[in-house]
């Protein structure tokens, strides 16, 4: 009865065969938001966001510029890069306190949604002002992976 025994255990010793799989890739770093170095858009009309602690002091360090066309700026892994504005659900209507809204750029293998919320709006009586403040969340996308960013800015002139 000994020899059985042994082979039970031998047999049921835990080890089995490797199998046949190929290697799971590796996610790709998610991409690093940085200031724009050289920023296209510089005292126009657009949206300009920051860092909220830039934001307050008015420094000119930007993380998203945008003219009132179609094009944004971002400065990904250290680079300025160009964004295309690919969709968006700004209300077609005078923006006001609260109101949410998105913007989708792509562009050099990246997908951003910006994700506004207006914080403040001009006064009726102020017919010079053209702004409007706004809070941001910046998510960008490459390859799957993801980097979100909190910012402040302006929208207008």
């Amino acid at each position: 009865m000994a020899p059985i025994f042994l082979t039970l255990v031998a047999c049921s010793s835990g080890t089995k065969p490797a199998l046949n799989q190929s290697p799971t890739p590796a996610l790709a770093a998610a991409p690093k938001i940085g200031i724009i170095r050289d920023p296209k858009f510089r005292d126009e009309c657009g949206v300009y966001l920051q860092l909220p602690e830039d934001n307050k002091s008015q420094n000119g360090k930007y993380i998203f510029t945008r003219d009132l066309g179609e094009i944004g700026q971002m400065n990904m892994d250290g680079h300025d890069v160009d964004l295309k504005l690919v969709d968006s659900d700004e209300p077609d209507r005078e923006l006001k306190v609260g109101d949410h809204f998105s913007e989708t750029y792509a562009g050099d293998g990246l997908k951003a949604r910006i994700d506004y919320v207006v914080t403040g709006v001009c006064d009726p009586k102020d017919e010079a002002c053209e702004v409007i403040n706004i809070d941001a969340t910046v998510i960008v996308e490459r390859n799957g992976s993801k980097r979100q960013i909190k910012t402040s800015g302006l929208l207008g002139c």
